[in-house]
């Protein structure tokens, strides 16, 4: 399946790879390219081996593209999976070009794309290599940190607006406080008993504003 392209609309084509594209990260190259060799030989020859050059690295492809509408389980395997092989050759793609980037943040991946690289992560761990297995993690920490940070600069602010509710809070008790001086409890409890409804903390609203209420009671009883 990795040794095929799927162009949208267009007949599957060969890709080449160098070996350890075709290597799940928990995979040995050597066994691999064990398995590889078997299907390379004269009595097989599905597959092509070569040497880059320059790399010194493996190169394998498949050796005829026939191969892919003539083997009836292998159109099966790409019918089965042609999604889930566009996807992987998206992660592909973006874990090179993040790597090529010295592992630049900005290149990582994030929803709603990470939500599909968490996916296929979870179906098809081990068909990631290990560039892309580090690419997802990498992924998954960027995201996850960034989460937090969010969270943590809401809760930041929560406690500021917080903070000066508080203070507004407070100038009521004070008032209250002012009223209670002045001799008018009626006033004086209808600011403090606001303040407690919003929930003020200040530590002298229970008490000011009980004496407000029990002033503001022995004047209306006076009065009646």
């Amino acid at each position: 399946l990795r040794l095929s392209h799927l162009p949208e609309g267009q007949r599957t084509v060969r890709r080449r790879l160098q070996l350890a594209e075709l290597c799940g990260h928990d995979d040995s190259e050597a066994q691999v390219l064990d398995t590889l060799r078997h299907f390379s030989r004269d009595q097989a020859r599905l597959l092509t081996l070569s040497t880059d050059l320059e790399t010194d690295s493996v190169i394998v492809e498949v050796t005829h593209e026939a191969l892919f509408e003539n083997w009836a389980l292998c159109r099966r395997w790409l019918a089965e999976n042609r999604d889930d092989q566009r996807l992987h050759q998206r992660i592909t793609a973006a874990a090179h070009l993040w790597a090529a980037a010295d592992r630049a943040p900005g290149r990582l991946w994030r929803p709603p794309d990470l939500e599909l690289l968490l996916r296929f992560q979870r179906q098809r761990d081990e068909d990631l290599t290990q560039l892309e297995r580090e690419f997802f993690v990498a992924s998954a920490e960027h995201f996850e940190a960034q989460r937090l940070a969010k969270e943590a600069a809401d809760r930041q602010l929560a406690q500021m607006y917080e903070q000066m509710r508080q203070q507004v809070l407070a100038t009521y008790v004070e008032h209250g406080r002012q009223e209670l001086l002045a001799e008018r409890p009626q006033h004086a409890a209808l600011r403090l008993h606001r303040a407690y409804q919003q929930g003020c903390q200040h530590p002298m609203l229970p008490y000011l504003l009980a004496l407000a209420v029990e002033a503001a009671r022995a004047r209306a009883t006076l009065g009646e």
